[in-house]
Order: structure tokens, then C-alpha cells, then sequence
């Protein structure tokens, strides 16, 4: 026991100062009225007989009773109490009588209940009568009928027997018979006159004695008629007649020798039946009326107040005194918290106390439970610390309830052990939930494949148009959320106002018709029931889900470990997060709320073993012994059923129970694989054996796994017993989940590195990593990156992409390089547009070295689409000896930018270089290439001609004779564009032609460019190859001074030539007359533009210098033209009208002047 004041059960007495007193006093001045001093001035009728203390159970009516005898000492208290009286056998006849109703009539029925009441009241009466009776001595009530057994002290059989003697010896001294008469004695007691006064003495006492005796002998035989009963073993024969009828006499009799003034009854109201209420209520008015008696006798009766239906019980009382209790469920856990501090137990939880609490209401029972309590707790808890107090607690609250289903506990019987044993249906309905939600997270899955063309926010659009559609208004233009108005379109957009308006009951909106009018509306809608009702809730689940693979994982990871921790599960666990009540055999059972409440909440549960018995050593648990009994019959039960008293359970196992799959429990194996200091466990390497065969029990080290506390240790020598074999067994394994389970335990607990087969699967199975990273740690996941090559990562890990990065693990792919750089540089790559830079830009050496180890491989999968590489990149690229020039070229063509010079380029590629425009433009970097090559190639023709607008601001800056080199071989060369000459033109100013043959291949229009910025000077060279171009007219008259002062025939032998000159406004005519004189004769007769422009010519001279043969040819090859007769009339009047000129002229006219001729 504890060491505290002990808590007894007794009626505690009430003091003063106590709210409760109030109803002591009241009871003491209702009785100070009807028995005091005073009440003889109160008429007979007036007087109180019958009070009743009312209320409920346990609410304090017997302290009050207790405490009313203890400060009322003036009354004479008779306390009756029916509380050891049972009643049972008859309330069961009673039941019993209504279950076979159905095969008698309702008449039979009645007088059989009526037999069973009328039974209970002679009990209950007859328990009154005897508490009467017996309450005082037998020589208190000497004319009792009802004889008791009578005890007769030492003290009283000496002083009868002193008595006898005494009579006898005066008998003997007064009458002095014959046959008695001793002479001696005679002689020696004669007194002589002294003889008279002892025999008159003794004579008094004998006639005192006989008197004394006939008193008693009146007594007893004015009692007579009652030998009837049967008193001899202290019982009365029960007959039909009321016991109080019967007894009336004997009751009134009580009183008449005894001073009670107070009769109080307690417990009468347990049985349930008012009839008891009459017949006292009829006993106290007979004592009341009685002359024999001749005083006022009060009943107080200690009930409760639904005793009485109705109006009944103001009937029935004189005075009624309602007692308040003082324990109800609103305070019994304060009280129940206050008496186990008392005890020295304050390490209890509110809740559980409220919970435990709330089904008391009596403080007895209270007091008792703590009582309880402490017995238990010095018992158990102190000698197993392991056990829980508020389940002990739980476990006596429940034993004070329902005492006989507790006793029933013992023997594995009683409505807990029957919930109880439903442990494996609950565990059976669990399973199926989880299976039901694996089965609906699969069906989500797959009806999102029809939306995962759509983003969420465009399906959260659909839904919001939707909602739209459904208001009223051609055009809804804002939504109300939070007291904003927002578009349509914005709240799809934003999650968080999306989820908003979901929960709202009304939607206030503001619309326009068509016709161009706005206005705002209020209308009730449950937004949250529409987003069901329309599917679009599932769909957007569903999407969300879709599109997010590592929540999807997370979640079938959840449900797999829900499912293997099912089994282990309490039963307080499987009711709070299953819904296990709709089961139908536990709604059959019918618990009462406090056993199911207890149950529910764990304070009774599957350890109840622990609670209400020693635990001795060596011993085991029912529970332990049905697994026992399975692994000796070889059969297989639940891999996590919880083992009581692993210890003593493992006592009891042979070798040979090993030799089967049913000794794989999880907690066995934890047990043997403890560390023992100093020794392993004998059993270990058996059961080691068995799980290392093949094959392997792959369903029990799955589950061990995830409920196991030595996984390490379990697996570390299960792989290591056959790597290859228990690698490949596990791949096998048809159960998809444990599969992924077994493969992660596989992973954790080799030893690395793997062989090549693991390897290549590793290598192929990122996401596997990635799924589950957490449970293989960052030490395993290193151990398998310095080996592992994957060939396809992802980032949905940054802790996982961390180390593979970091430990190059990864194949060089565009996607994984894309990976990689988004990881790095916190950036989506698309996996089409890797570029050096953007590798480069991570600032990640290990990356940047990784990738140019393996450059050649990398190359290949740079993006062509995009040109934005450094001036750094390029240069490597270009220099990069283990590239194919090609492969170069299509690389970095067309890349903006571009390297400053040629020297920061290895110069085998220098041709390259410039070929594909990454050179900046310089004349300088020019100038370095020509003298490497030591001529002008394609190369540097094709970017000269890219870049000459860059290079016409810059200067030339040559040294020697650099700049004409470039000037002829840039301005001579045809693949040059006619642009590129104009835009170059003034870089090379002052720079000329002089004879250059190349000019005759070149296009008329840059020849005229060249002439026009005197690139081309009138110098002999020039002129002898300029005669051979279109532009010599051109050359001629650009430099006509020149040209008139040298001219020659050599200048005019060209048609084309000549006539341009001759039609040129840039002659006067003195230098046209020049031109013409210095024509020759051969193209001046036999050509008729030209004769006809030298006539034209001459006949604006005015005068004719040359012989009349050189105009009569001039008029011959000339067309017919006035001109030309002109000429002619002018030769023949200048020569006088010779008739041989004028003949000759005519002639040289044509037919139609020759004709003239023959008409003269």
C-alpha cells in the first residue's frame, strides 16, 4: 500500500462550512419539529413521519445521514439497510419469465411477475424485520416471540448457578428434610435462638428467587403461540402472508421497549419496486397510532429520485430532501486527479483522466478505483516499470464496472476478450482499405490521361469558365474572392485564390449582355459541391498528380508501409485511423460505452495480460502460446504478430521448430540478433539458415525490413551468403513492392563494388535510386556513384543530382547533361540546346573537367541551333586537336560571337577560322594569315567580303608593302562583291592599277567604279589593258587631255569605242575634230554609225579639209540621210560642179541619185 492516508469507504462526515450541511440541518430541524420539545404543541396529524433524502447515486446520502446522527445526538437513530440483500434470483426469475412469453398468454405471464414481486417484498421485509429484531439485545425485548440464540457469559452461569445453590441450601436450612439430616452438622451450626432469624432469611431468599423465577416463566409461556416458527437455526419460515402483518405485534412491541425515535432506511429504492414504500409507509403510521407506544417515530428513507413516476413520491413522503452530488462527469476527473495525487500518482494526462472520469459518479466508487489503483501499482507497475498507468488505471476503472466480465478476463472469456480476439478481422478490414486506395490512386492515374495534354491552371480554366457558364449573364467579367474582384482568367492562373473560391457558399460577380450593360450579382452556390459535382475536382487530383512522379511515389510508398505496419497496429490505432465499427462482428457484440470507449481509446487493449496478473519468470502469455503452438505445427502466421514475452517464448523452442517457414516472426528475429554481450545466440545461425536457402523467404525479409530493428545485420549476412544468387532472386520476385523493398535493402547492406550485373541494372535505374534515396542514405548512395554510370538521370532530387555530379555518375547523354546544367545553374535546359558556355557557366570544375575529358564524346550533342557561344568556348572548341575540322565548321558557324584574333588560335586551324567568320574583323589578324598561308585563299576572300563594313572603320596599319598587296589582290579578285569595293574603297586611297592584266576579267561596272576613284590612271599599262574592256570609251574620256594629246589610231580601232567618243558631250570640236582625223580609214568607210557621225560632224564644221575621194566614201558607207546629201551638194559646189565629183557623189548616194545620170 501506498504510504499515504488510506481512503476508506465509509461515509464521510460532512462539515459545516460544507455547501452539502445544508440538507443535514434541514433534516435536524424537520426532526427538532416532529420529535423536539415543541412537538407536543403539534397536533398528531400535522406532525412529519415519513422524509426522504433524494438523489442520485452516490451522491452523498448516506454522509448526510451519518453526519445528521453525529451533530443530532438527542434522537434516537434505528439505521436499516437493505444493501447485502439479493435479490437476483428473483429479478432473474423475473426475466426469464419475459423471455417465454411467447409460449403462455399474457394473463400467466402477469401472475408470474406478480409471484416474483410479491416474493422480493416478504425478502425485503423480512430483512427489515430481522435488522429490527436483532439490533438490541434479547434481554432488551424479554417478550420477544422471535427467540434468538442465548449466550450466557461466565459471569452469568456463575451467579444462576450461585443462585441454585443458594435456594437449595436455604431450602435445606428452612424445611431440614430427614433423609438429608447430618447430626454433626446439626450440633455445630445450632445456633439456639439465632436459628429463627437464618431460616426467616433464608426463607426470603427463596420466595425472592421463586418470584424472579415465575416472573420469567410468565414471559415465556405468554409467548407460546409462535413456536410455529422455526427458530432454531435462526431463520423464519417464508409464507405468502406480508412478514409485516404477520409481525405487526412483535414490531410494536420493539419500540414499545426500545427509546428509537428515527427509523432510517437505506437502500430500499435498489430493488426497483414501490410497493415496499406502502407497506413501510402503512408500518410507520400503525407505530405512530399506537397507545402502546406513546410517542412519534419518524421514517427517513435514503432513495433515489426516479423511484417514483410522476407525482407519486410527494404522495408517498411527508417531507422530501433533495441531496445536490458532489461528483457528476463535469468534475469527476478533478476529483479522481485530486485523489491519486493524494496517492502520490500525478504523472497523468487531462484527457485520459476526463475520458477515464467521465462514467463516475459516485464518490465511492471513485475512492475505491484509486484504491484499487494503488493496490494494483504496488503490485505490478513496481516490478515491471514497463507498464503503462494510465492503462492500469483504465484496467481498474473497467474491474470496478463490470466486475464479472473482468473475472471473466482471467479465464479468456467476457465481451473485451471477445472484442479483442476481432483483432485479426480488424486488421483484415484495414488491409482491404488500403488495397482500396492503392486501386483508386491507380484509377487516378489513369483517368488523367486524357488531360495531360492541359496544364492545371488550364484545367483549373475550364473548371472557372465552367462556374462562369453556369451564373447567370452573357459575360462574366470579375469574380469576388476575398474581397477582390479578380478576371476569371487570373484566378486559374493563381492557385491560391483558385483554392479560395472553392470554399465559398456564395459567389458575388460582376457581368455584362451583349448589348454593352454591366451589373453585379449575388448567388448562392456551394462552389466546393459544383467542383465534385462536375468532375473537375478528380480531374485536377488526377493531373496534379500526373504531372508530379515523386509525390506519386511518395504516396505508393506511404500506402506500402501503411500496409506492412497494419498487423503490428493496436487496436486503438486501427480504430482511429480506420473505420473498423461497421464490421458486423463487432456491432454484434454490443459493448457498453464504457468497455468500448476504454477499448477505443487504448486504455484497454491486446497487454491486458500485463494488468491484471504477476508476471512470473519464465512464464508466457496465451497469445505467446497459440504461436507456439502454430510454429510446432509447421504453420505460418502473421510475420509482425506481436510475442508477449520474447524471452521466455524463445525458452520454449527446439532446434527442429527451425526447420520450417513458420518460425519466421520479426520479433523473434530481433530477439536473436540482440547483441549479447559476449556470446550469440544459440538459435541464430538456425535461423539464419533458413532464411538464407533458396529460395529465400523474400515476403518475411521484406517485412522485416520495414518492421525489423536489425536490417543491417539481417541482410548484411543474407546478401553476403550468396550475392549473385540472392540478387538475382530478387529481381525475380513477383510482388512489385517488395520487390522495390528487397531491391533497397540490397542496395543498403553489400558490399561495393557490385558485380557487372548489378552494375548494369544500377545504371539503367536512376529513379530507383532517386525513389528511394532516403531509406539507401548519402553514405551508400556515394559507394554506388563511384562505380555507377546512369544512363538517364533526373532532378528530382537536388540532394541525390548533388552526388552524382559530384562523382561524374552519369553516361554523357544531351539529357543528362541538360540534367546537370539545370541542377547547377538552377535553369530548365531543353535538351536540344547544350552549349560549351552554358557547361562553362555552372562554375563547376568537376563538371567542366568531366566534360572535357570527354569532349569528343560531348561535342556531338552540342546544339547547332544555338550560336551564343564565348569567345573562350569557340577558342576551345577550334583548338580542340581530337575534332574533325568538319565537324568544327558545322559547329561554330554562324556564332556571334567572335575571337579578337588569330593568335588565340592554334594555326593548323586558323583556316577554319576565318572560313567560318569567328575571327573579329581586323586588318591586322588579315594581314597575320596572309603571311602564314603566303596568299589570298577562298578563306580570306569570303571574309574580307563578310566583314568589309567592319573593316572600312578600321585602319590598315601594314607594315611594307602589305596594303598594296591587299589592295590588288582584294580589288583584282572577282569573288570580291562590287559593295565590298565600294565600302573598302577608302582604306585604299591612292592605291592604282598600272597594267594589271586581271582588270580585263573584271565586271564593267567595278572597272567604272575603279575609273571613277582614280584606281585606274591613264598610263600606258593601263591603257593597252583597258582597250580590251568595255569601260576604254569610259578610260579615254575620263582622261580626254591625255588622250588628245596622245591619241593614235591604236586608241580608235574599236567601233564602240569610237562611237562612244563620238557621241560623248565631253569633247569640243576642236578635240572631236582630233578624234575624227585619228580615225582609220578602215573603220571610218566600213562602218556606217561611225561615217554617219562624222559626217554629222562636218557638217556642223562648215568646211571641208580632206580630199573629195575621203567624203564621197564617207557619203558611200553612210545610210541615205539628209546629212549626207548635204555633204555631197557641198563637196560638188566646193569643187567647182566637177562633173567626175559630181558623178562620183551621186553614185556614192545610191540607186536613186545614180538614175540622174542616165537621164542626162
Amino acid at each position: 500500500m501506498s504510504e499515504n492516508n488510506i481512503n476508506n469507504l465509509l461515509p464521510a462526515l460532512i462539515d459545516k462550512s460544507d455547501k452539502a450541511y445544508v440538507a443535514v440541518d434541514e433534516l435536524g430541524r424537520v426532526l427538532k419539529g416532529t420529535l423536539g420539545r415543541d412537538s407536543d404543541e403539534v397536533s398528531t396529524g400535522r406532525r412529519i413521519k415519513n422524509v426522504a433524502i433524494t438523489g442520485p447515486y452516490g451522491s452523498g446520502k448516506s454522509s448526510i445521514i451519518q453526519t445528521l446522527e453525529h451533530d443530532f445526538p438527542q434522537f434516537k437513530y434505528l439505521n436499516i439497510s437493505l444493501a447485502t440483500l439479493r435479490a437476483d434470483s428473483h429479478l432473474n426469475d423475473a426475466k426469464e419469465s419475459e423471455e417465454v412469453s411467447n409460449n403462455f398468454d399474457n394473463d400467466n405471464n402477469r401472475a408470474n411477475e406478480d409471484e416474483t414481486l410479491d416474493a422480493l417484498n416478504r425478502r425485503i421485509e423480512y430483512s427489515i424485520l430481522q435488522q429490527i429484531i436483532y439490533k438490541e439485545k434479547s434481554s432488551k425485548v424479554p417478550n420477544s416471540r422471535l427467540r434468538r440464540i442465548r449466550h450466557f457469559s461466565n459471569a452469568e452461569l456463575t451467579q444462576y448457578g450461585i443462585g441454585i445453590i443458594v435456594f437449595l441450601l436455604c431450602f435445606f436450612i428452612v424445611f431440614e428434610p430427614s433423609w438429608l439430616r447430618v447430626d454433626t452438622f446439626y450440633e455445630h451450626f445450632n445456633f439456639g435462638t439465632g436459628n429463627f432469624w437464618i431460616d426467616l432469611a433464608c426463607s426470603i431468599i427463596m420466595l425472592v428467587e421463586i418470584f424472579l423465577l415465575i416472573q420469567r416463566m410468565v414471559q415465556a409461556y405468554s409467548n407460546s403461540k409462535l413456536n410455529k416458527l422455526n427458530l432454531k437455526d435462526g431463520e423464519i419460515e417464508l409464507q405468502e402472508a406480508s412478514i409485516f402483518n404477520k409481525h405487526l405485534d412483535e414490531i410494536l412491541y420493539f419500540f414499545q421497549v426500545t427509546k428509537y425515535n428515527v427509523v432510517v432506511i437505506e437502500d430500499v429504492d435498489r430493488f426497483g419496486t414501490s410497493e415496499i414504500f406502502l407497506k413501510l409507509r402503512e408500518l410507520n403510521q400503525l407505530i405512530n397510532e399506537s397507545n402502546v407506544i406513546d410517542r412519534p417515530v419518524v421514517f427517513m428513507y435514503a432513495v433515489k429520485d426516479d423511484i417514483f413516476i410522476d407525482e407519486d413520491r410527494v404522495k408517498f413522503f411527508d417531507y422530501i430532501v433533495t441531496v445536490v452530488p458532489t461528483i457528476n462527469p463535469s468534475n469527476s476527473k478533478d476529483k479522481l486527479k485530486e485523489l491519486l495525487e493524494q496517492k502520490g500518482y500525478s504523472d497523468f494526462d487531462d484527457d485520459d483522466l476526463s475520458e477515464i472520469g467521465f462514467f463516475i459518479q459516485d464518490m465511492r466508487l471513485l475512492i475505491n478505483i484509486v484504491n484499487e489503483y494503488d493496490q494494483y501499482h504496488q503490485r505490478l507497475i513496481k516490478e515491471n516499470a514497463n507498464l503503462d498507468n494510465t492503462k492500469l488505471l483504465g484496467m481498474i476503472a473497467y474491474k470496478n464496472f463490470f466486475p464479472r466480465d473482468f473475472a471473466k478476463l482471467h479465464r479468456r472469456e467476457g465481451l473485451v476478450f471477445e472484442f479483442l480476439e476481432l483483432k485479426s478481422k480488424f486488421i483484415e478490414f484495414a488491409q482491404s482499405d488500403v488495397v482500396r486506395r492503392e486501386k483508386e490512386l491507380d484509377d487516378l492515374i489513369d483517368s488523367s490521361k486524357r488531360d495531360t495534354h492541359l496544364k492545371v491552371n488550364e484545367l483549373r480554366g475550364l473548371f472557372i469558365n465552367h462556374l462562369c457558364n453556369h451564373l447567370q449573364g452573357d459575360i462574366i467579367r470579375t469574380i469576388e474572392v476575398n474581397n477582390h474582384s479578380y478576371a476569371p482568367t487570373v484566378i486559374s492562373e493563381k492557385e491560391e485564390l483558385f483554392n479560395s473560391i472553392i470554399k465559398q457558399k456564395s459567389i458575388r460577380y460582376q457581368y455584362s449582355y451583349s448589348y454593352g450593360s454591366t451589373s453585379n450579382r449575388t448567388e448562392s452556390i456551394d462552389v466546393q459541391n459544383f467542383y465534385g459535382s462536375t468532375g473537375f475536382e478528380r480531374r485536377i487530383k488526377a493531373l496534379e498528380l500526373y504531372q508530379d512522379q515523386a509525390k506519386y511515389d511518395e504516396i505508393k510508398r506511404n500506402l506500402l508501409s501503411e500496409k506492412l505496419n497494419i498487423s503490428s497496429m493496436r487496436i486503438k490505432d486501427l480504430f482511429d485511423k480506420y473505420d473498423v465499427s461497421v464490421i458486423p462482428e463487432y456491432n454484434n457484440i454490443k459493448l457498453p460505452a464504457l468497455i468500448e470507449i476504454f477499448l477505443r481509446r487504448g486504455y484497454i487493449d491486446e497487454d491486458y495480460y500485463d494488468y491484471i496478473s504477476y508476471f512470473y519468470e519464465g512464464m508466457i502469455s496465451h497469445s505467446d502460446r497459440a504461436v507456439l503452438v502454430d510454429i510446432k505445427r509447421q504453420r505460418s502466421g502473421e510475420y509482425t504478430k506481436h510475442i508477449d514475452h520474447i524471452e521466455n517464448f524463445t525458452r520454449e523452442l527446439k532446434p527442429w521448430n527451425f526447420t520450417s517457414d513458420a518460425i519466421l516472426y520479426v520479433e523473434l528475429l530481433d530477439y536473436l540478433v540482440e547483441p549479447t554481450p559476449g556470446a550469440t545466440h544459440k538459435y541464430l545461425p538456425l535461423f539464419y539458415k533458413r532464411i538464407n536457402r533458396k529460395p529465400a523467404p523474400l515476403k518475411f525479409l521484406a517485412t522485416y525490413y520495414a518492421k525489423g530493428h536489425h536490417s543491417k545485420e539481417v541482410f548484411t549476412q543474407f546478401i553476403a551468403s550468396n550475392p549473385q544468387s540472392t540478387w538475382q532472386q530478387t529481381l525475380k520476385h513477383s510482388d512489385e513492392t517488395e520487390r522495390e523493398t528487397l531491391l533497397c535493402s540490397w542496395l543498403r547492406f553489400v558490399e561495393y563494388p557490385v558485380n557487372g550485373d548489378v552494375l548494369k541494372w544500377i545504371n539503367s535505374n536512376f529513379n530507383f535510386i532517386s525513389k528511394f534515396q532516403e531509406e539507401l542514405t548519402n553514405d551508400i548512395i556515394i559507394k554506388i556513384c563511384e562505380y555507377a554510370q546512369f544512363e538517364q538521370i533526373g532532378i528530382n532530387s537536388h540532394n541525390l543530382i548533388g552526388i552524382v555530379v559530384e562523382s561524374n555518375a552519369y553516361t554523357i547523354t544531351a539529357h543528362n547533361i541538360s540534367v546537370v546544367i539545370t541542377y547547377l545553374d538552377n535553369n530548365e535546359q531543353n535538351g536540344d540546346n547544350i552549349t560549351l558556355t552554358k557547361i562553362w557557366a555552372t562554375n563547376h570544375d568537376g563538371f567542366r573537367n568531366y566534360i572535357q575529358s570527354n569532349f569528343k564524346n560531348v561535342f556531338p550533342l552540342f546544339s547547332k541551333s544555338e550560336k551564343s557561344e564565348t569567345v573562350e568556348a569557340l577558342t576551345y572548341i577550334i583548338n580542340h586537336s581530337e575534332l574533325e575540322e568538319i565537324e568544327i565548321g558545322d559547329y561554330i558557324s554562324g556564332q556571334t560571337n567572335l575571337i579578337p584574333s588569330l593568335k588565340d588560335i592554334n594555326q593548323d586551324r586558323w583556316y577554319l577560322a576565318l572560313q567560318k567568320h569567328v575571327v573579329k574583323p581586323n586588318w591586322i589578324t588579315l594581314q597575320d594569315y596572309y603571311n602564314y598561308v603566303g596568299k589570298f585563299d577562298d578563306a580570306l576572300f569570303e571574309y574580307i567580303d563578310k566583314f568589309a563594313n567592319e573593316l572600312s572603320g578600321l585602319p590598315f596599319g601594314s607594315n611594307g608593302n602589305a596594303e598594296g598587296i591587299f589592295f590588288r589582290e582584294i580589288f583584282l579578285n572577282r569573288a570580291i562583291s562590287l559593295e565590298t569595293i565600294k565600302v573598302l574603297t577608302p582604306i585604299f586611297e591612292g592605291y592604282s592599277f598600272n597594267g594589271d592584266e586581271e582588270l580585263v576579267n573584271l565586271d564593267t561596272e567595278r572597272l567604272e567604279w575603279f575609273l571613277s576613284h582614280d584606281m585606274i590612271l591613264f598610263e600606258e599599262g593601263n591603257s593597252a589593258v583597258i582597250k580590251n574592256t568595255t569601260i576604254f570609251a569610259q578610260y579615254l574620256i575620263r582622261y580626254k587631255d591625255e588622250f588628245i594629246e596622245t591619241i593614235s589610231e591604236e586608241f580608235l580601232n574599236n567601233p564602240s569605242t569610237v562611237m562612244t567618243l563620238l557621241d560623248s558631250d565631253k569633247f569640243n570640236t576642236d578635240e572631236r575634230t582630233i578624234i575624227i582625223n585619228n580615225i582609220p580609214e578602215s573603220l571610218a568607210f566600213n562602218n556606217s554609225s561611225i561615217s554617219n557621225r562624222i559626217i554629222s560632224h562636218i557638217s556642223t564644221l562648215g568646211k571641208l579639209d580632206n580630199s573629195p575621194s575621203y567624203y564621197i566614201s564617207l557619203i558611200n558607207i553612210a545610210s541615205s540621210n539628209i546629212r549626207a546629201i548635204e555633204l555631197g551638194i557641198r563637196l560638188i559646189s566646193d569643187m567647182d560642179n566637177d562633173v567626175s565629183v559630181c558623178n562620183n557623189v551621186l553614185v556614192a548616194l545610191g540607186e536613186k541619185y545614180s538614175e540622174l545620170l542616165e537621164s542626162v
